[in-house]
């Protein structure tokens, strides 16, 4: 079978997502680590249990031991064997008791977004390395918090849980664009999808065991809001927990949709796409993102002034959206246009436009007549080494374990990372402001419009603060 056939066939689509092209490249079993995880719902608890395969989860931590950990702690996967024994985690509500455990190497952290920089600045202080769900921040003065951590603590491993950067189509993407295959870039597409709508949700007593003022954290207090006391159909089955959840509120899976927490699609979607779009086109670096971010005519499902919404029990972000970037000429890299869009003929993912062709991808799937003519068969096991500075293609959680066990730079580490996120949170501000965004990448500002730069940063709360660099 030649090799443009197998990647249009369902095998190949498999195969893209585990990496099955490359068994010869991916090295010997990395040491194991001991791991404590921090947000074990919906995508924290897929994170654990594929951690826990690789590494001794030591401890597990959630907010609410109702919704998660009774459910972590029944999956074997999550304990670990001693003799003819398997032996449960230790498990707490404050994250704080697995940071200062002196046993506990690692961490990974899926909490809500809000939380991911406090806690992964306050575990690279206590000497952990750290996987950290994506966005990796909230804020744009956040990335620029994380840069100055990263670069105190360089003897911390820190891989951000943008696993697309590890999906093979996407390596195959860079290696053609990269290599010169499609000419100059001159246009990239992203498409997020639309943003989540809501009614107008009610207060009521927080549910089970959560702890909410913890849970809010940095934000400004709020009262618990959803659309029924009772649970809904929304997420049952997440991952593997088939726990319910209300249809909609402003906790767990929801909350997303709300500014206090979360810039919405841009930074939910955006975060992976907006990424592997720049790390294929190697725009990595300060100074070569974009000088002008425009989303205005962003739809929203409540109306806003001064960029913040006049009713605050319903759903906040953006609903639909058609956001332009403009990335100037700089050095090596010819002036580029990228689209964040919401919808689209095709499913979510990336179409890169340049010179000489064209290719669209998205999970599991790379398609193009580049890609028909076989144009990917070209490259070598050392191309797709060096995508991954160095080390065994493997998959994204093996490739933490074997930097954070034996040292090396993960395929999707923080500088990186940032320089996408600093798109979307731009995108986000852009949106509520409605109306374009002048961007310095080179010394990380907002130009010529004070009412902007006031979304630079956000206040926390007291007892909540982030932590000092």
């Amino acid at each position: 079978m030649k090799r443009r056939h197998f990647l249009q066939s369902a095998a190949g689509a498999a195969a893209a997502l585990t990496l099955g092209r490359f068994p010869k490249l991916r090295g010997e079993e990395p040491p194991r680590l001991r791991m404590g995880a921090i947000g074990v719902g919906a995508q924290g608890y897929w994170n654990t249990r594929e951690l826990a395969e690789l590494t001794d989860m030591a401890a597990v931590c959630d907010l609410d031991l109702d919704y998660v950990l009774g459910k972590a702690l029944e999956d074997k996967k999550i304990t670990r064997k001693q003799g003819e024994e398997r032996i449960l985690p230790e498990v707490y509500s404050d994250y704080r008791r697995i940071l200062d455990r002196d046993d506990i190497d690692a961490v990974v952290i899926a909490t809500p977004d809000h939380w991911h920089t406090k806690i992964a600045i306050e575990a690279l202080q206590a000497g952990k390395h750290v996987y950290c769900q994506k966005p990796l921040t909230l804020t744009l003065a956040e990335n620029v918090l994380f840069e100055k951590a990263v670069e105190k603590y360089p003897d911390r491993v820190v891989q951000v849980g943008t696993q697309r950067r590890t999906f093979k189509q996407t390596m195959q993407a860079a290696l053609l664009i990269r290599g010169g295959c499609l000419g100059d870039i001159q246009k990239i597409t992203c498409v997020l999808g639309e943003g989540r709508e809501s009614g107008h949700l009610q207060k009521f007593p927080v549910p089970g065991k959560l702890d909410w003022n913890t849970w809010v954290g940095q934000a400004p207090m709020r009262d618990y809001l959803a659309s029924s006391a009772e649970p809904g159909t929304y997420w049952k089955e997440v991952k593997q927990l088939d726990i319910a959840l209300p249809d909609q509120s402003n906790a767990h899976v929801t909350f997303r949709w709300w500014h206090a927490f979360s810039g919405g699609k841009f930074t939910d979607w955006g975060a992976h796409l907006v990424d592997l779009a720049l790390w294929a086109v190697n725009r990595q670096t300060p100074g070569t993102g974009p000088s002008l971010i425009d989303s205005s005519g962003a739809k929203f499902i409540v109306p806003h002034k001064d960029g913040y919404p006049v009713e605050d029990n319903i759903y906040q972000t953006a609903i639909t959206f058609d956001t332009k970037c403009v990335f100037p000429a700089v050095g090596e890299h010819p002036a580029l246009e990228m689209r964040l869009i919401s919808t689209s003929p095709e499913k979510e993912g990336v179409l890169f436009e340049g010179t000489k062709g064209r290719i669209h991808i998205s999970d599991g799937r790379i398609k193009g007549k580049l890609i028909e003519e076989g144009a990917a068969d070209q490259f070598k096991d050392e191309d797709y080494i060096a995508l991954y500075n160095g080390l065994p293609v493997e998959n994204h959680f093996r490739n933490f374990v074997r930097c954070a066990s034996g040292g090396g730079k993960p395929i999707s580490d923080v500088p990186t990372h940032v320089q996408a996120l600093n798109v979307c949170h731009l995108a986000a501000i852009s949106s509520r402001l409605n109306r374009p965004i002048e961007w310095d990448d080179a010394k990380r500002q907002i130009v010529g419009d004070e009412q902007a730069a006031s979304f630079f940063a956000r206040d926390q709360r007291k007892g909540f603060e982030l932590p000092e660099v």
